[in-house]
C-alpha cells in the first residue's frame, strides 16, 4: 500500500506522461472524502480550506547503491546539499541541463555505471533515472592498422600509394586513415568553395610579456598536438576516390614570427590585425593548427595568435586544448586521451543503420520551401561576409529564464531555441520554420567521448511550428531537441534528403549554437594559462543568420553572439532576440495560453518608424472637389489651348468641355443618370471615348469601360453585374452591341444632332451640389479577373483619383507644354492618369489610334510627330520598344512611367544607356487603390542585382508589410503588402464577402495619422529595404501577372471546367527563360488517355467565347491522379511535363524557301524545335502571345527587308498565310525597285490612251 507521498509522486509521474507541462498541477492534496454542500455538490470553499492540509512532499531517500551514487553526483554538480535532493525531483527542475548530463554520465562511468543520455531526457524523476543505470562493460580499444576504417569509405588499396606520396615522411609517418565525419564533410565542402578566406578558421589571440613566454607556449602546444590524433590530421583528396583524414605520427606546429618596430608599434592593434587577415589554413598540411607570434618590443608586448581549423576541433575541443596548456604549465599529470578514431567508428556504424529514415521523413517530409529570414539564402558565406554583435543578456531576464525553465521542466536551451524560432518566423513571415541547431555530438555515444578532442559537433534541422500557445510551443521545441539526440551524428545532407526540397536548395539559413561554460567570459579565456592574457577571439560561420548562446554557471548568466550577413544590421537582430525573450517569458509567466504568433519582436522605435516615419505622407487636398472640376478649372484658364488630339483631329479645352457638357446634360435629362449610376462606355480609342468619360463624370455617374474585343458572354456578365443603365458607344463599334440587352446610344450621333448648339454648352458646367454629387461618390468601376470565375468590379471614388492625379502633377512637375500619350486600353486603370493628368492640369492629351499600342513603329511615329513628353509602358513592352521600336531615337520624351510588372534591372540599364536624358519611373498600384500607391525614380539605380524597388508611398497613402496575423514585420522581412489611405477603393461591386476578405479593418486606425478607412490586402509579397523603399517580391496567392495583365487563375479554371469531359483542372504559370506562360493540367471523368492536341482543339472555341485571348492557356498536360504532398496539398513539383498544344501533331512541312526561313524565325521567337512548325501552324497555338506578335515584325524585317505590322501578323496567324503576305510585299518591293532603276536609266516610254 502506498503512503500519501508515494501516491502523489506516482500520480505526478503519470500526469507528466499524458499532459503538457503547463497543464500539470503545482500541488496535490490527498483527502479522505469530498466535502459536500446541502445540495449534494462539491463544496468549493471547503476544498480551499483544505489546502492548508495539502501533502508536503517528503524527501524520497535513496535505497539502492545506484540511487545513492546518482544523488551524490547530482549534489556535487548542482551544488545542492544531498539531504535536499529527493528521488522524486526532476533533474531539470533542480537546474540541470545538457552539459551537466554529460558530466553526470562521465562521473557515473568512473563508478562503472553506464547511462544513455536519451533515457535521462525521458526520465521524469531521479528515481526513474537511477533505474536506467546499468553496469558499464569495459571494452578494450585496439587502434590496430588504419585499414580497418577503409570499409567505411570508397578508398581502395590502390589509393594508398597516392596518400603515402602526399604525406611528409610517407607511410612511416602515417598513424591512421579514415573517412570524414558528417559535419566534416560539410566543412570541407565550404572550404572548397572559398578562395583564401575560410569561415571555419577560429582565431584566439593571447598576450604575454616576452618572446620567451611565447616560445614556452609553443612548446606546450606541441605537446598537446602530440597527445591528440585529431590535431595531427590532414585532409587529403587529390587523386583519391574521396576525401579522407590522415593522422600523422608527428606534425610540427607551424609558427610565423613577426616583429613590429618603429612607428608601426604605436599604431598596432591586434584586433584589427586579426580581422583584416584572410584566415586560411591549407587542409593538406598537418597539423591544422598554426601559431603566429607578433612581438612589439617598444611596448613590451608579445602576442600569440592561435589559428585552428574547425574541421579538426569543435568549441569543446578548443577548451580542452587550452585546459591542457594550463595543466602542462602547472606540471599536472594528464591521462591518456581517447583517440578520435573510436568516436568516428561509432558514428560511421550508426550511419549504416536506416532507422533515421522514418524520423526525418516525419519531421521534414512536407517541408517544401526553405526557411530564409530576410531571404538570406547564401549558406556559403566567406568568413568576412558577416558582422558580429555580442552582448550579455540582462540579468533580470537571466533570472526569469532559470525560473521559467524550472517551472516548465525544460532546459534554458529550449527557451532560447523557441525565442530564436520566433525571430526567424518574423523575419521570414512564416509560422512553420526550420533552422539548424548545433548538437554537441557527445550526448548519444560513449561517455568516454566527453573529454575527447576532435570535431564531434553536428548540425541538424530543428522544426518549430508556431501555431499554438506559448506553453505548447515551448513543450514542442523542448521535445524536438530531445528527439534529435539519438540522431545527433546523422549528416545534415542526409536529414535534408527526406524533406520536400531538392538537395541543391538549402533547407535553412539560420542556426543556433547553444553551449555551456563554467564561468562568465570567453570559454577559452577561462582555460588560458595564468601567464597569458586572453585578448581576442574570432570565430565565423558560413551561415548568414547565426546566434551562439553561451550559458554561464548553470544559467546564472547568458551571452548572445550574433553573426549576421553584413547587409542586415546585426544590432537590430540582437534587439529582436531580446524582445522575443522578454515577451516570451512574460507570456509564459502570466498567460501561457497566449498565441505564440502574437509575440512581437519589434521595438517601439521600429514600430514608430514603420507607421509614422516611412508613412509620413499627409498632404493637403481639397476633399470636396470632384475630379472633373479640375478639368473645368483648366477650361477657364486655358480655354483656347488644344486639350485633345486624335488622328489629325483637335479639340480645345472649351470645345472638349462643350461636348462633354452637352452629353452630360443629355444623360441627366433623358436617361436619369445620377450619382453612382453605372454607365457603360463601349468605344475604341477616339475623341468620343474621352468625351464620354468626362460626360459621365459631370453627370455624376461612374463609367464602366467595356472593351469592344470582349466576348459577348463576358460583356453581358459585366453589364448584368454592374447593373449598367446605359451604354455610350460610337459608330465604328456600335453594331457589336446588337446582341447585348442594354440600352445604348451613339455619342457621335448625339453630338452631330446637336452640333448647331454646341457653343451654348461650353460654359454650362453642371454644379455637383445641384445633382447631389460629392467626392465620395464613384468615378469609375473597372472589372478585373475574379478568382471565382466571375469578373469583379472595383469601385473607385473621385477623391481617390483626385489624390493620385494631384500627387502625380506635383511630383513630376507637369507643364502646360507637356503632351501625354494615351495608349493604354481604358479597361486598365493606368489609362485614368493618361486621361486625367494632362486635362486636369493644363497640358495636352494625344490619343493613339485603336490597337496602336501594339505597334512599336506606329508609336514611335506618334511620339515624334506630336512631340510626346510623358508616356507609360508596361516593362515588357518598353523592352520591345527599346529593342525593336526605335524608342531611343524619340528625342521629345522627358519621362517614361512603368507599372504593371516587375521592372528588370537590365531594362533600367538599357534606358539609362540609350536615353540618358530621360527620367524613368517605376510605379506600383493595384486597381483596388486608384492606379498607383508608390513610386521609385530609376535614376537611383546604381547597377546592382537587387530587385527593383517600387518605392515609397504617394501622398496620403500608407504602405505596411504585415504577417498573417496583421502584425508589423521587421524591416527587410518579406510579408504581405497592405495599402491604406485615400486611394483605397470602396470594394467590389455586389461582392460583400469578397470585399470583407480583401478590405480589412486596420489594427492601426486609432493611431494619429492613420485613416479610419480599411486596409486593402493586396496579396502581393514585399519588403522594405534599407532606404525605406518597398520592394515587390511576387504574389502570395495564385493570382499572377502575365504580360502586365493581372489574371486570377481560378477564372481560367472555371472556364475550363465548363467542358463536360473535364473532371478537375489546375492552371499554373511556368517560367521559361524569364517569360511566364500559362499551363493547364486537366483530369478527365473517365480517366482514359486522350490525344491532347485534339482535346485542346475541341476546347479552344468554347474558351474563346468565355475568356480574352491573353487568358487562354497554350500549354496543356493530362494527369490521371493529382500528386499530393504528405500534408495533402497539390505537389506542383510532381506534375508532369507540359505539352504545348499541337507540338506533337503531324505537321505539313514548309515548302518554299520563304516558308522554311519563316519557320526558323518562329522557332527562334518561340524557342521551339523548328520541326514542330508546319505550314498550317498557328503562332497562337504554338504558344505565341501578344508580345511575340509585337517582336515578330522586326525579325521579319531583319530577315526579308520588308515592313510588316503586328496587326498583319496577327490577322495572318498561320505560317502559310503570313508567308503569302510577306511574298506580296517582296514582289511589291522588287517592282518598285525595278521601276526606280528603269526611270533612272530612261527605259520608260510614255503612252497616251
Amino acid at each position: 500500500t502506498l503512503n500519501d507521498e508515494e501516491f502523489v509522486t506516482q500520480l505526478q509521474a503519470e500526469l507528466t506522461r499524458v499532459l503538457p507541462s503547463y497543464m500539470l498541477p503545482h500541488t496535490v492534496t490527498v483527502i479522505a472524502q469530498w466535502p459536500m454542500t446541502v445540495n449534494g455538490k462539491v463544496d468549493q470553499k471547503a476544498l480551499k480550506a483544505l489546502r492548508g492540509e495539502e501533502v508536503v512532499k517528503e524527501r524520497i531517500a535513496p535505497t539502492t547503491q545506484n540511487e545513492q551514487i546518482l544523488v551524490d553526483i547530482c549534489s556535487k554538480l548542482l551544488g545542492i546539499p544531498e539531504q535536499e535532493i529527493s528521488l522524486g525531483s526532476n533533474f531539470f527542475e533542480l537546474g540541470g541541463h545538457s552539459l551537466l548530463l554529460l558530466n553526470i554520465v562521465s562521473l557515473l562511468n568512473e563508478k562503472g555505471l553506464h547511462l544513455d543520455v536519451s533515457n535521462a531526457y525521458q526520465s521524469n524523476t531521479l528515481k526513474e533515472l537511477a533505474a536506467y543505470l546499468i553496469q558499464q562493460e569495459v571494452t578494450s580499444e585496439n587502434d590496430g592498422e588504419f585499414a580497418d576504417l577503409l570499409a567505411f569509405s570508397k578508398l581502395t588499396d590502390a589509393d594508398l600509394p597516392t596518400i603515402f606520396d602526399l604525406v611528409p615522411g610517407g607511410k612511416d609517418n602515417i598513424q591512421d586513415i579514415y573517412p570524414l565525419a558528417p559535419l566534416q564533410r560539410g566543412i570541407f565542402f565550404v572550404h572548397q568553395t572559398m578562395e583564401k578566406q575560410d569561415p571555419y578558421v577560429t582565431v584566439t589571440a593571447l598576450k604575454c610579456g616576452s618572446m620567451v613566454q611565447a616560445e614556452q607556449l609553443k612548446q606546450r602546444l606541441q605537446q598537446v598536438v602530440d597527445r591528440h590524433d585529431a590535431l595531427r590530421t590532414a585532409i587529403l583528396w587529390r587523386g583519391v576516390a574521396e576525401p579522407v583524414q590522415v593522422v600523422l605520427k608527428h606534425a610540427e606546429v607551424p609558427t610565423l614570427t613577426t616583429v613590429i618596430t618603429g612607428d608601426e608599434s604605436n599604431a598596432f592593434n591586434i584586433n584589427q590585425h586579426i580581422e583584416s587577415d584572410a584566415h586560411f589554413i591549407n587542409l593538406e598540411q598537418a597539423p591544422l593548427i598554426e601559431l603566429q607570434i607578433i612581438d612589439v618590443p617598444r611596448n613590451s608586448q608579445t602576442y600569440i595568435v592561435v589559428k585552428c581549423h574547425h574541421i579538426i576541433a569543435d568549441n569543446v575541443s578548443m577548451e580542452h586544448i587550452f585546459s591542457e596548456l594550463r595543466a602542462i604549465e602547472m606540471a599536472q599529470t594528464l591521462e591518456t586521451p581517447r583517440t578520435y578514431k573510436h568516436f568516428l567508428k561509432e558514428v560511421l556504424k550508426k550511419e549504416k543503420v536506416n532507422d533515421v529514415d522514418q524520423f526525418f521523413t516525419q519531421l521534414l517530409g512536407d517541408v517544401d520551401e526553405p526557411s530564409l529570414p530576410f531571404e538570406l539564402s547564401n549558406t556559403l558565406l566567406a568568413g568576412g561576409a558577416t558582422r558580429e554583435e555580442a552582448r550579455d543578456l540582462r540579468a533580470d531576464l537571466a533570472v526569469s529564464i532559470k525560473a521559467v525553465a524550472q517551472k516548465y521542466k525544460v532546459s534554458p536551451a529550449a527557451l532560447f531555441h523557441l525565442a530564436w524560432a520566433i525571430v526567424i518566423a518574423k523575419c521570414s513571415a512564416k509560422n512553420d520554420v526550420v533552422f539548424g541547431t548545433v548538437m554537441s555530438g557527445r550526448l548519444s555515444g560513449d561517455s568516454r567521448n566527453h573529454n575527447m578532442v576532435g570535431m564531434m559537433i553536428n548540425m541538424l534541422p530543428l522544426r518549430a511550428n508556431l501555431t499554438g500557445s506559448v506553453a505548447e510551443a515551448l513543450e514542442q521545441v523542448s521535445n524536438s531537441l530531445r528527439e534529435l539526440i539519438p540522431f545527433e551524428q546523422v549528416s545534415l545532407a542526409k536529414a535534408q534528403s527526406f524533406s520536400g526540397l531538392p538537395n541543391s536548395t538549402a533547407l535553412f539559413s539560420a542556426t543556433l549554437n547553444y553551449r555551456h561554460s563554467n564561468s562568465a567570459g570567453s570559454e577559452v579565456n577561462n582555460q588560458v594559462p595564468s601567464e597569458y592574457e586572453f585578448v581576442y577571439g574570432y570565430e565565423r560561420t558560413n551561415y548568414p543568420f547565426t546566434l551562439s548562446v553561451t550559458d554561464y554557471d548553470n544559467g546564472s548568466a547568458f551571452n548572445l553572439n550574433f553573426q549576421i550577413e553584413q547587409h542586415v544590421d546585426a544590432k537590430r537582430i540582437a534587439g529582436y532576440m531580446e524582445e522575443a525573450i522578454d515577451k516570451l517569458l512574460d507570456a509564459l509567466q502570466s498567460n501561457p495560453a497566449q498565441d505564440v504568433r502574437t509575440i512581437n519582436v519589434l521595438s517601439n522605435k521600429e514600430v514608430e518608424e514603420q507607421l509614422f516615419t516611412l508613412n509620413a505622407t499627409d498632404t493637403d487636398i481639397d476633399t470636396k472637389v470632384c475630379i472633373h472640376e479640375l478639368f473645368e478649372r483648366q477650361v477657364i484658364a486655358n480655354g483656347d489651348k488644344v486639350a485633345l488630339e486624335f488622328e489629325g483631329q483637335q479639340l480645345t479645352y472649351k470645345q472638349l468641355n462643350a461636348r462633354a457638357n452637352l452629353l452630360a446634360h443629355e444623360l441627366i435629362k433623358r436617361y436619369a443618370v445620377c450619382p453612382d449610376t453605372r454607365v457603360g462606355i463601349f468605344c475604341e480609342r477616339s475623341l468620343e471615348m474621352v468625351i464620354s468619360i468626362l460626360a459621365v463624370l459631370k453627370a455624376g455617374g461612374a463609367y464602366v469601360p467595356l472593351e469592344p474585343e470582349y466576348p459577348t458572354s463576358r460583356l453581358q456578365t459585366i453589364l448584368d453585374d454592374a447593373d449598367v443603365a446605359l451604354i455610350l458607344t460610337h459608330t465604328p463599334v456600335a453594331e457589336k452591341l446588337a446582341e447585348v440587352h442594354v440600352r445604348h446610344i451613339s455619342v457621335d450621333d448625339v453630338l452631330a444632332l446637336h452640333h448647331e448648339s454646341l457653343t451654348n454648352f461650353s460654359e454650362q458646367n453642371i454644379c455637383p451640389a445641384a445633382i447631389g454629387l460629392n467626392s465620395s461618390h464613384l468615378a469609375y468601376v473597372i472589372y478585373t479577373s475574379g478568382s471565382t470565375g466571375k469578373p469583379k468590379g472595383v469601385m473607385n471614388e473621385h477623391r481617390a483619383l483626385h489624390n493620385k492625379i494631384q500627387w502625380m502633377s506635383g511630383r513630376y512637375g507637369l507643364k502646360s507644354s507637356d503632351k501625354v500619350l494615351q495608349k493604354t486600353p481604358y479597361s486598365f486603370d493606368v489609362s485614368l492618369w493618361e486621361f486625367m493628368l494632362p486635362l486636369c492640369y493644363g497640358a495636352s492629351l494625344v490619343v493613339a489610334k485603336p490597337n496602336g499600342h501594339k505597334e512599336p513603329d506606329y508609336l514611335c511615329d506618334v511620339i515624334n510627330e506630336h512631340e510626346i513628353t510623358k508616356i507609360h509602358f508596361v516593362p515588357s513592352m518598353l523592352n520591345i520598344m527599346m529593342e525593336f521600336g526605335g524608342l531611343s531615337a524619340c528625342r521629345s520624351i522627358e519621362q517614361i512611367f512603368c507599372s504593371g510588372e516587375a521592372m528588370p534591372a537590365g531594362l533600367i540599364k538599357a534606358v539609362q544607356a540609350q536615353m540618358p536624358n530621360v527620367q524613368l519611373h517605376n510605379l506600383y498600384g493595384p486597381t483596388e487603390a486608384a492606379i498607383h500607391v508608390s513610386a521609385w525614380d530609376c535614376q537611383n539605380f546604381y547597377g546592382g542585382n537587387e530587385d527593383t524597388p517600387i518605392g515609397k508611398p504617394i501622398d496620403n497613402t500608407q504602405l505596411l508589410i504585415l504577417d498573417e496575423q496583421m502584425n508589423l514585420l521587421p524591416l527587410g522581412a518579406v510579408g504581405e503588402l497592405y495599402i491604406g489611405g485615400y486611394g483605397v477603393s470602396r470594394g467590389y461591386l455586389n461582392q460583400p464577402e469578397l470585399t470583407s476578405e480583401s478590405f480589412v479593418t486596420s489594427p492601426f486606425s486609432g493611431l494619429t495619422g492613420f485613416a479610419s478607412k480599411p486596409l486593402y490586402k493586396t496579396g502581393d509579397l514585399a519588403c522594405i529595404n534599407s532606404a525605406g523603399e518597398v520592394v515587390y517580391k511576387g504574389r502570395r496567392d495564385f493570382q499572377v501577372k502575365l504580360n502586365g495583365l493581372r489574371i486570377e487563375l481560378g477564372e481560367i479554371e472555371t472556364a475550363l471546367m465548363s467542358a463536360e469531359s473535364i473532371h478537375s483542372v489546375h492552371v499554373h504559370t511556368v517560367d521559361k527563360q524569364g517569360k511566364s506562360e500559362l499551363v493547364a493540367y486537366f483530369k478527365t471523368h473517365d480517366n482514359n488517355p486522350v490525344d491532347v492536341d485534339s482535346f485542346v482543339a475541341e476546347q479552344l472555341p468554347t474558351l474563346q467565347t468565355k475568356l480574352p485571348q491573353w487568358m487562354i492557356p497554350r500549354l496543356y498536360a493530362q494527369v490521371f491522379e493529382w500528386p499530393v504532398t504528405s500534408s495533402g496539398k497539390l505537389d506542383r513539383k510532381a506534375l508532369p511535363q507540359v505539352h504545348r498544344a499541337q507540338q506533337q501533331a503531324a505537321v505539313e512541312a514548309p515548302e518554299s524557301e520563304l516558308e522554311i526561313s519563316m519557320a526558323v524565325i518562329w522557332a527562334q521567337l518561340l524557342e521551339l524545335d523548328v520541326s514542330l512548325i508546319g505550314r498550317a501552324s498557328s503562332l497562337f497555338e504554338l504558344g505565341g502571345n501578344s508580345l511575340h506578335f509585337i517582336r515578330l515584325p522586326a525579325l521579319i524585317e531583319q530577315s526579308f527587308g520588308v515592313h510588316i505590322s503586328s496587326k498583319e501578323c496577327f490577322e495572318a496567324q498561320q505560317l502559310k498565310a503570313l508567308c503569302e503576305v510577306v511574298a506580296l510585299k517582296l514582289v511589291h518591293n522588287d517592282l518598285t525597285s525595278d521601276l526606280d532603276i528603269a526611270e533612272q536609266e530612261g527605259d520608260i516610254e510614255e503612252f497616251e490612251f
